[in-house]
């Protein structure tokens, strides 16, 4: 009932700015709600996921992770943004230290992914 009310405020709100041969373009109105920390989190863990297959299929290495490696990322990650930021954040934060690992010329098979007091760190892991 108050999306319905939401929505009703945004039509009239439209109605009131602007000409009628806009407004009939308008086929539908989307309204998002803010994205949950448990939502976000899932979603880093679904790109975790497809970085950690990425990497196996690139560079034949595994990867494993801390477990508090996700509640870390999302702390990182600005909930008003929704989920744009979080390739960014995954980037800057997990990848770029896989990165700079991979350019070390020792043979690797697999890596393992923490969480630290100085933030994450990309290490070779027996296995």
């Amino acid at each position: 009932e108050a999306r319905t009310s939401l929505q009703q405020d945004i039509r009239k709100e439209l109605d009131e700015r602007f000409r009628p041969e806009l407004i009939n373009r308008i086929d539908h109105l989307c309204i998002f709600e803010p994205l949950t920390k448990d939502v976000i989190g899932q979603i880093v863990d679904k790109e975790l996921i497809e970085l950690t297959n990425r990497v196996k299929e690139q560079h034949g290495i595994i990867l494993s992770r801390d477990k508090n490696l996700v509640p870390h990322l999302v702390t990182k990650i600005d909930a008003r943004f929704g989920a744009r930021t979080v390739r960014q954040c995954i980037q800057s934060h997990v990848e770029n230290r896989i990165a700079e690992r991979l350019t070390k010329k020792d043979k690797l098979t697999h890596l393992r992914i923490d969480v630290r007091s100085a933030g994450v760190t990309v290490t070779k892991a027996k296995g």
